[in-house]
């Protein structure tokens, strides 16, 4: 069942077989998508071998019992329906005996003998047995549905501290969870690995994403930046990757002639800020967002960098242009200095120069009003500072800019 639902990512049609360990997957209608037949099963036997089923038989035919009965002939693969040994055929069992005192062993000498008298002899099932399997007749099957919560884990033989046999158990389950989101068209924004160290002790590591995205290579290079920061607090005994809450994906389109998008570059920041927050941590990387205040302390606030984004209908329009606005420093102090004066004029390292201003901020009268006066003013070493003036004609240094 692990193996049929990994089987989903090539193609919807997955059921299991008549025969224990065997599945069966209609893939005529996604032949071309995979590159064609021999592609498609060079990457079903990598695949198989990437999550430790090196053993996988391979084997395809025009109708599913045809498939099932190849791939469970002994020895190498017949090559037509007519070599089959007749071992492989369910609705045989119960005729072994029979067929061996009519000298029978193999699908052919069967076909060579009348129906009529193969159904009085052996009964109709194993006539529409070989009917179905020749295409003469339908063969319905019923597929199966992949779960709605991926959950798979491996367990170690001993208790280890490796960080190298850890990746490639984290590798091997990414596989399979990636198949799970591959049959659902979905991603995940974040893949939990949870290490198990003992009965009631677990040690999680998350890889979180800026979007839903099942991009293996991508998810491959944030799991080894997060194993290589992590220090694990005991022998690892099992790992288990769990995903919940899929996002389904949406198509993406290729340009005729590739050029750079302004897409390409937030894509290209978004997968900086992974690798940032793989590196040093979760909290480690924030992004400053708009808040709805003209308080300057309050105008702006600091957010996890994978928070949802207001949307752009939540933005508040602006009928100003943004060259017309005053300048504004990114750097602010958390709270504004207090300056001296000489002779009335401010001094900071020094006589203070007022190269723009003033710009009046007057805000927030119903709870804590301010009423300031903000100039752009120079030190003596020409560099810009953002500072302000009270009604009370106080001087403050509240900003500095780059």
């Amino acid at each position: 069942m692990r193996m049929a639902q990994w089987a989903l990512q090539f193609t919807p049609d997955v059921c299991l077989g008549q025969w224990p360990d065997v599945i069966l997957l209609e893939v005529a209608p996604s032949l071309r998508l995979w590159g064609g037949r021999h592609a498609l099963l060079h990457q079903l036997q990598t695949g198989a071998e990437r999550l430790g089923w090196p053993g996988v038989r391979l084997a395809h035919a025009k109708t599913p019992r045809l498939a099932e009965w190849r791939v469970c002939a002994p020895g190498p693969l017949p090559k037509g329906p007519s070599d089959l040994p007749l071992s492989v055929v369910p609705e045989a069992q119960p005729h072994q005996d029979r067929f061996s005192q009519m000298g029978l062993t193999t699908l052919g000498a069967l076909l060579n003998l009348p129906r009529a008298g193969l159904r009085r002899r052996f009964g109709k099932a194993f006539v529409v047995a070989l009917e179905s399997a020749l295409g003469e007749r339908p063969d319905p099957r019923l597929p199966i549905c992949p779960p709605a919560v991926f959950e798979e884990g491996l367990e170690f033989a001993l208790p280890t501290d490796s960080k190298a046999i850890l990746e490639s158990a984290c590798q091997r389950l990414l596989e399979a969870g990636l198949a799970w989101l591959a049959a659902k068209q979905s991603g995940v924004e974040t893949f939990c690995f949870r290490c198990h160290q003992g009965r009631r002790r677990h040690q999680d590591l998350l890889i979180r994403l800026s979007e839903a995205s099942r991009d293996r290579e991508r998810i491959h290079r944030l799991l080894s930046e997060r194993l290589g920061q992590t220090s694990l607090e005991a022998p690892v005994s099992g790992v288990a990757l769990l995903l919940d809450r899929p996002t389904p994906l949406t198509d993406q389109t290729t340009d005729l002639f590739p050029q750079t998008r302004p897409a390409d570059a937030q894509e290209g920041l978004q997968a900086l800020c992974e690798r940032l927050s793989a590196r040093l941590g979760d909290d480690q990387v924030s992004r400053l967002v708009v808040c709805n205040s003209h308080r300057p302390e309050s105008a702006s606030a600091l957010q996890h960098w994978s928070a949802q984004r207001p949307s752009a209908s939540k933005a508040l329009p602006s009928s100003v242009p943004m060259a017309a606005l005053p300048p504004r420093p990114v750097w602010l102090l958390q709270e504004p200095l207090a300056l001296r004066l000489l002779q009335e004029r401010p001094l900071y390292e020094g006589p203070l120069r007022l190269r723009a201003g003033p710009e009046r901020i007057e805000a927030e009268w119903w709870s804590s009003p301010i009423a300031r006066d903000y100039f752009v003013a120079e030190t003596k070493d020409h560099r810009l500072i953002w500072i302000f003036r009270t009604p009370a004609h106080d001087w403050f240094l509240h900003g500095l800019f780059g």
